[in-house]
């Protein structure tokens, strides 16, 4: 897992790098093939904000963006938003794996068997 954090604009450095090295470090756990994480820290007046971007297997990207007043508050912010958007991305992943597919399910879930549709071809 490949880990950026850039802070522009003459950004208090160290301690906020140190704190969203350590915040980032825990996505790792909720799903395990990121294989890219950039924290982006910025400040524009009173606002500070937070840009995310995870990349995970197969291209797939997952953004998100915060502002807040504190510039620790809106990395823990983004960082629950991120582990949001990976339980979700996980999650269908799941469902749409192996199992059956179409009617297979369909039927299932109306609990009719398949010669049920067989007999109504209209031959009777």
């Amino acid at each position: 897992m490949n880990i950026s954090i850039t802070c522009r604009h003459e950004y208090k450095t160290n301690e906020v790098k140190n704190y969203a090295q350590e915040k980032v470090k825990k996505l790792g756990k909720f799903y395990k093939n990121i294989t890219k994480i950039e924290i982006v820290m910025d400040m524009e007046k009173d606002q500070h904000s937070a840009d995310a971007l995870i990349s995970v297997t197969r291209g797939t990207r997952l953004v998100g963006s915060v502002q807040h007043e504190d510039p620790l508050a809106a990395i823990d912010l983004v960082i629950d938003k991120m582990e949001r958007q990976l339980v979700r991305f996980k999650e269908r992943l799941k469902d749409h794996r192996g199992g059956r597919r179409g009617s297979e399910q369909i039927l299932d879930d109306v609990g009719a068997d398949q010669s049920d549709f067989d007999d109504a071809d209209g031959d009777d």
